[in-house]
């Protein structure tokens, strides 16, 4: 009988390399991968990358999940196991406490996977600027925006962050991944905290000093520009964000990037536009604001 692609072969050993802990660093950052995620970063054939990801999984190194398909075979979703993180921990790679990837309903892993590309997409795009390191965490207990109490009642937690120095100073970057099931009032009322913490700054600042100290950057005097960026899955739904971020008076703080147009462009910065260039430029085309 065959043995299932999720059920391990205690045969099989394998020799870490450098590249092996670099694959298995991202994924305790990213929390899940697909195959593809780890081919954008590492290798240049996808059969290459899913025999490595086998190798691994088999050592004990990395766990596999399926997520059900439409049709045909579940794919193999990757996430670090217990000697993952002891291969992390002989290198003095600092272990976050939420280390392991609990289970999730495939509703709740697809999500998880799209943060997963926005993360990839980023690093892919930052290592092209010539950064080794980059900063930048996925959703957790420890990354979390606290807007003023008497304004609103509930602290923010982003789907993720990054921080990118360049020639004009810092920017940190809050991510929120929009699959097209939230509400326009749900997102007013989303934008609207993010634009208290916003004009409160100290808050804002409070979020970035301790990303900064997990990941032991140090802090520059200059204070650093903010964005909220929002990976959305169409066109039609940029629109509709973007409107109301402009409405809220958000129309360069929130910037809008179709989900698929970022993981296939190979690129990062290029492919996001802020909410005022997307009514912008649908006003141009004459595509309606719907409601």
């Amino acid at each position: 009988m065959a043995r299932s692609r999720f059920q391990r072969d205690p045969g099989v050993s394998v020799q870490i390399t450098a590249r092996d802990r670099a694959m298995l660093k991202i994924l305790l950052r990213v929390k899940y991968a697909r195959v593809e995620h780890f081919q954008r970063l590492f290798f240049s054939s996808y059969k290459t990358t899913a025999e490595r990801c086998s190798k691994l999984f088999h050592a004990g190194l990395m766990d596999r999940t399926p997520l059900p398909a439409s049709r045909g075979q579940a794919a193999a979703i990757h996430k670090i196991d217990a000697a993952g993180i002891n291969e992390l921990r002989k290198i003095g790679e600092t272990i976050p406490r939420e280390w392991r990837a609990k289970g999730a309903s495939p509703v709740a892993l697809d999500h998880d996977l799209a943060i997963t590309d926005v993360l990839v997409s980023f690093v892919s795009g930052e290592r092209a600027r010539g950064v080794d390191e980059p900063v930048y965490e996925r959703a957790s207990n420890d990354l979390v925006v606290e807007p003023p109490e008497d304004v609103v009642a509930r602290s923010i937690k982003p789907d993720g962050a990054f921080v990118v120095d360049h020639r004009d100073g810092r920017l940190l970057g809050l991510l929120e991944v929009d699959r097209g099931t939230m509400s326009k009032a749900v997102m007013h009322e989303k934008f609207s905290a993010y634009r208290e913490a916003a004009l409160d700054g100290s808050c804002i600042e409070a979020t970035l000093t301790a990303l900064l100290a997990r990941h032991n950057v140090p802090l520059v005097e200059q204070r650093a520009s903010v964005k909220l960026l929002v990976t959305v899955p169409s066109d039609k739904r940029a629109v509709q964000l973007a409107d109301v971020a402009v409405g809220l008076g958000l129309k360069n703080f929130v910037m809008l990037a179709v989900h698929d147009d970022l993981v296939n462009a190979g690129v990062f910065a290029p492919v996001w536009k802020s909410a005022l260039m997307w009514v912008e430029d649908a006003a141009q085309a004459g595509v309606r604001l719907l409601g």
